[in-house]
């Protein structure tokens, strides 16, 4: 088995990294009572989570107030 070189390493560990960077801000606006949006593109697929307090989708970044 190849092991994957330095570069795509350092790519994939910054996909992640920005993506659960997003997560966090997300669950912090959330928890202010903000409803957000987020739609990110990652290895040409899209990856959606749902949180329980209110909805929170990874996919174009829209935040709106929520009272």
């Amino acid at each position: 088995m190849k092991k994957p070189d330095r570069k795509s390493l350092s790519l994939t560990t910054a996909a992640i990294r920005t993506a659960l960077s997003h997560v966090e801000n997300l669950i912090t606006g959330v928890t202010k009572g903000y409803r957000c949006v987020l739609c990110m593109r990652i290895f040409r697929s899209m990856l959606r989570l749902l949180v329980g307090i209110s909805l929170l989708r990874l996919g174009t970044f829209s935040a709106k107030k929520s009272w």
